[in-house]
């Protein structure tokens, strides 16, 4: 309350509810995280059960161990307008002990390519990933190459591999679902301060408006780069598993 209290103006700059004069949007907000399920149920009007859903078990890692090899992945999706794709910048550290991937960013949000560039190379200089994945469809591979050199002339090594998706994100996304809800031994692990991302896997397949699951393409390249490439620190083409989404691209 406190927190809402000091950022009243820009927590409510935009904000419509149904019934203002009763439903303030501090109390929609508070009845949301006491109960999602109960919220998207009585307020949304979404009464979804667990069957509807793909990912139903997602696990969480604890402690970020020095032995993780990091590992980046990106959907360059651009754009400033209401209705253009967010962009995706994820990270995880690879544990070849458990054979395990553990998301530890997941930065969803519309940006334009300069503010794409400058975001890819802070994110390298933090975590120093060992490789990233980058769609390249469609015109991305050159903003992939502007990318590199940008990087360059700042002095950050910014290993961007070009990943060309070959089949619908609806299948690659799928594709993720054993990882995930694997009861006794889930291959991913995400951090529970990811609420964007564990959002799109919450709603995931679920069409909504302004909803484009970036978060959930950017995944999927993540966990083919750690899986593909936790012992290969050579940047060049390899033969992906059949089935993999993608198609190998040399750089």
């Amino acid at each position: 309350r406190q927190f809402y209290e000091r950022n009243r103006d820009e927590m409510e700059n935009g904000a419509i509810t149904s019934w203002p004069s009763v439903r303030s949007l501090y109390w929609l907000m508070r009845q949301r995280a006491k109960n999602r399920k109960a919220f998207d149920t009585e307020m949304q009007g979404i009464s979804r059960s667990d069957d509807d859903k793909v990912f139903t078990d997602v696990r969480f890692w604890v402690s970020r161990l020095s032995h993780w090899i990091l590992f980046g992945a990106c959907d360059p999706s651009m754009g400033k307008g209401e209705t253009s794709d967010p962009s995706a910048i994820l990270v995880g550290g690879w544990d070849a002990n458990s054979g395990k991937l553990n998301v530890i960013e997941a930065s969803i949000k519309r940006r334009v390519p300069s503010k794409l560039e400058a975001d890819l190379i802070s994110a390298q200089r933090e975590f120093g990933c060992h490789a990233w994945g980058f769609e390249n469809n469609n015109a991305y591979e050159h903003s992939r190459q502007t990318y590199i050199q940008a990087a360059i002339n700042a002095g950050v090594n910014l290993p961007l591999i070009g990943i060309t998706a070959s089949v619908p994100a609806e299948l690659r996304i799928d594709s993720l679902e054993p990882m995930i809800n694997d009861a006794f031994n889930p291959r991913i692990l995400l951090h529970p301060s990811l609420v964007q991302l564990l959002d799109e896997l919450d709603t995931w397949p679920e069409k909504q408006p302004g909803h484009h699951y970036d978060g959930l393409t950017a995944l999927h390249i993540l966990w083919m780069m750690a899986f593909t490439r936790s012992f290969k620190f050579e940047y060049k083409s390899i033969k992906r598993p059949e089935g993999s989404g993608y198609r190998d691209y040399v750089g």
